[in-house]
Parts: structure tokens; sequence; C-alpha cells
């Protein structure tokens, strides 16, 4: 067989579309109609059909021609701020987003937990205050969810004052989906033991800055789980590893990574980033704060409304 035998479609019988355009042009210029893309040759056999590949890893790598497809960083250098590391949503197809793949947002970097040694404690007004260690969590009852995590800012660009010229990933690269697995948090909270005076939980991470937030107690007994898988595999350092809080569809800032710390309590914590950094200000001078569920248009309806003065019907 030549390549002169194989028929130039895109497939189910339809013309590749530069086919048909040379094709056009040839034919204006020397009256036929449509001419072949390709002159009479042999399928050669390349020099990977010629000898044996390479040894087969003991952790399986992505194509060496699929170095492309990376995550795009905002403090590459590790400097003392926040890094942000954005999908590549225009070079992925599917649902799931793969785990190296997964955005981050990291105030203080990726924190290198021994996973032997980690903790959660759960406390405060409950009956009995419980330590897990991972081993011990790996034994109750798993579930799982397919859910999106979501920053608070993405696709932040598109309320700027100018319009701007950016690729998908750098309008909304800071939203992945995975399917989660691990404990329902309802199951490790029933088992310390509800006080009734309790009405959020206080969750803490394991990272430099400890960044905590605070949860509504519905929500935690609701779908909120302590996580320990990503997409099959253990979490992956910059999403939480070894386990981190999943609070689905509420602000990707509230899916305490590397959790450590859930307490109990009758009021929110008003912790550091949550009355400076996760929050807004209106124009009024005030902080609209606890806004818990994903939405752009609420968040920077908001946000833009204070910085730019611009006029928002929500």
């Amino acid at each position: 067989m030549t390549i002169k035998d194989l028929q130039p479609v895109a497939g189910n019988g339809l013309l590749h579309r530069r086919t048909l355009l040379r094709g056009a042009l040839a034919g204006a210029m020397t009256g036929y109609t449509l001419v072949r893309t390709a002159s009479a040759q042999k399928l050669a056999d390349d020099p990977w059909s010629l000898q044996p590949g390479a040894a087969v890893p003991d952790y399986g790598m992505r194509s060496r021609f699929e170095k492309n497809v990376v995550r795009t960083l905002s403090n590459p250098n590790a400097e003392a701020r926040t890094q942000h590391a954005r999908t590549p949503h225009h070079l992925l197809n599917g649902t799931f987003t793969p785990n190296p793949l997964h955005f981050v947002i990291s105030h203080s970097g990726d924190p290198d937990i021994d996973p032997d040694k980690h903790r959660l404690a759960i406390h405060g007004l409950v009956k009995q205050p419980l330590v897990f260690t991972l081993d011990a969590l790996s034994r109750y009852p798993m579930v799982s969810r397919m859910s999106f995590i979501e920053c608070g800012g993405n696709g932040a660009p598109l309320f700027s004052k100018e319009p701007i010229q950016a690729d998908v990933q750098a309008l909304h690269g800071l939203v992945s989906c995975s399917e989660w697995t691990g404990v329902s948090l309802s199951t490790l909270l029933d088992e310390a033991g509800i006080d009734p005076k309790a009405k959020w939980i206080i969750a803490e991470g394991a990272d430099a800055t400890h960044l905590s937030r605070s949860v509504p107690l519905t929500k935690a007994l609701d779908d909120a789980m302590i996580a320990l898988y990503q997409n099959g595999e253990r979490l992956m350092p910059g999403n939480g590893y070894p386990m981190r809080l999943l609070l689905p569809g509420w602000e990707g800032n509230m899916n305490i990574k590397w959790v450590r710390r859930i307490q109990l309590a009758e009021l929110p914590a008003m912790s550091f980033y949550e009355a400076r950094t996760y929050t807004s200000i209106l124009p009024t001078g005030k902080a609209y704060q606890f806004y818990f569920i994903q939405s752009e248009i609420v968040h920077y309806a908001s946000f833009t409304r204070s910085r730019f003065e611009w006029s928002w019907s929500l």
C-alpha cells in the first residue's frame, strides 16, 4: 500500500479542510477540481519501529512530546508571596484533571509532610476529643465524590476595566476537577459527639501559614469529606497530601489543605485569612464576609465595584 492509495479525509468521508483548500487552489490554477496531497511513496518504518523501546518504569510518565502541557506559574522562584499554578484546560480533554495539572494556590509553598507523623485532631465543643492518624482514617468506610474545586479568584481578569486578551488558562486556570475519595466528616464528628452549642467548625492546615477557615456545622454534616485520594491515588502534595478538607461546591480557599485540626465552636474564628484576604470590601467600607458557594459573579461584582467604582446590578 502507498500513501497515494489512502483517502485524504478527516473521518466518516469528510474531506480535511486543508485538502479541500489545496484542491480548490490547484483547480483554479490548473483547471483541475482536486489534486492529491501527497505523491505516491511507500510507508516508511520510522526509527522507533526498528528497535526496542525504553524500559517500562515503575511509575508511568507521559510522553516527552507532551512536555508543553504544563501549568503556568505566577511565582516560579518561590518568593515570599502566594504561588499560583494554573491548569492548561485548552490542552486537556475530559472531565477529570490529571493530578499533576490540577491547579494549586499555596500561600507558603507545599509542605513536605511525613504521613506517618501527621495527625488530624477534632476538638472543641465535642464530648470526646479525638486524634486520627492516616492509617486510622483508612480503616473507616470510604466515599467518593466527583467534584470541582475552584479558586474564588478564578475568572478575575474578565472583570478588568479593559478587555483582557488571554487564553483560557490565564482566564479560567484556577479550577480543576477530580474524583475525591475519603471519609465523610459527619462520620468523624458523630464519633466525637457534637455539643448542641456547636454551630461552626474551624479547620486549620499544617502548612507554615496555618491557614484556617470557619465553616458552618450544617455543611460539615452534609457532604464534607476528609479526602485521602485524588483520581485513585494519594493526594498530590500541592493539593493537600496526606489529607484535605473537601467542601463540594464551596470556594476553594475553604477546602483546607494539609488539614490537621477541626475545632467545633459556637462562633466563626474571624481568622487572619478570612478577615483580610478572603473577603470583599463593599462601597460602604464594610467587609462582605462569609459567602461560601462558589460564584465568580457575586464575588467579583463586589470586588470590582469597590475597586473601579463600577455599577453592578446583582
